[in-house]
């Protein structure tokens, strides 16, 4: 068991890590890395305590992260962070709480970031509960899994909400069922975890749904999670778990009936009535690299958008800028032409 705590204030080989972290040098950073490794190797036991720090830096850490290549090796050595411990539930316990201070910091912190950096950091995230959540159904940690939506809920009923970052993780679940479905003949782990855990998994996401204030954020859970469910569900070839879907969706409008606004009910009845429908006409899977995105947010919400390059999104400006140039252009010559053509005509006057 864990024996060792570690003073975040005065420990000099914890303060050195964490200081070089968050370093304006390339070189301290990546050692600041190494050593922030060691202590989530050692047995803590104010293990929360510490992870709220690491979670601080390395935040700041990848604020100075730069080029796309870089980055994306950073996310992934961060997202293979390895939680060791002799005790199994104490490991367990851990990794839930390492994943649940990240969404929480991150969450938080997102507020500050601007759009220069949000697709970087978006990223990240998309890394690390990729990386976790497919972690935990190998390691048969199904129980972790069914948490993980209830991370996402405590976050929107508290004040740290941010549309952009919570839209992400929606993404991220989103691509997870599809995973789940993908993986099912070739995997035991995953045929273990649609037969026993699927619903658990599921009715923690309708109790996120209904916890959603932000319309954007309904809209897409609909567009990604409900569409998949439905599209895997009705391709899927066990009857039993498409009507245990059913029961949870038609039980969750009866207990919460006076809760739902008219989307929300709309958006479980659509559920309901595809599944149950059995002429219905299959969609094509949505692939793990492409989500379907509401219009509304891809046009007004520059952060929801799948992320682009910095090159891509230079090369758009750049376009735009001679988009206008050209029309510009169009319009001084239509003029100077008509006043062209107007001269002509007086000149004709004077002739005749």
């Amino acid at each position: 068991m864990s024996d060792l705590v570690i003073d975040t204030e005065n420990n000099k080989e914890f303060i050195f890590a964490m200081n070089n972290l968050v370093s304006n040098d390339k070189i301290k950073r990546e050692e600041g890395l190494k050593l922030t490794k060691k202590f989530l190797i050692k047995n803590i036991s104010n293990y929360e305590e510490i992870y709220k720090k690491i979670w601080k830096s390395l935040f700041y850490f990848f604020w100075n992260v730069d080029k796309n290549q870089y980055q994306f090796q950073m996310a992934k050595k961060i997202a293979s962070f390895i939680y060791k411990s002799d005790d199994e539930k104490e490991l367990i316990d851990k990794h839930e709480n390492w994943i649940s201070i990240f969404i929480n910091e991150f969450m938080r912190k997102f507020q500050s970031v601007d759009f220069l950096r949000s697709d970087k950091y978006l990223m990240l995230s998309d890394q690390i509960i990729s990386t976790y959540l497919v972690s935990c159904l190998k390691n048969k940690k199904m129980n972790s899994i069914n948490k993980f939506p209830i991370y996402l809920e405590n976050e929107i009923k508290g004040n740290n909400y941010n549309f952009s970052f919570e839209g992400n993780m929606i993404r991220i679940i989103s691509r997870f069922v599809n995973y789940i479905f993908k993986n099912e003949e070739k995997n035991d782990n995953v045929q273990k975890f649609i037969m026993n855990n699927l619903n658990n998994f599921f009715s923690n996401l309708l109790s996120l749904f209904l916890n959603m204030k932000d319309k954007r954020e309904m809209k897409l859970f609909e567009e990604t999670i409900v569409v998949n469910f439905i599209n895997n569900l009705n391709n899927f070839g066990d009857k039993k778990i498409k009507n245990n879907i059913i029961d949870i969706s038609k039980e969750f409008i009866d207990k919460n009936s006076d809760n739902l606004i008219n989307f929300k009910k709309c958006c479980i009845d659509l559920i309901i009535k595809k599944l149950e429908d059995e002429k219905y006409e299959k969609k094509q899977l949505i692939e793990n690299s492409v989500d379907p995105v509401n219009k509304y947010i891809l046009e007004k919400n520059y952060t929801a958008k799948i992320r682009k390059s910095t090159y891509e999104k230079k090369k758009e400006i750049e376009k735009e800028k001679e988009k206008k140039i050209k029309e510009k252009e169009d319009k001084k010559n239509k003029k100077e032409s008509k006043n062209f053509k107007q001269e002509n005509k007086e000149d004709e006057y004077k002739y005749i």
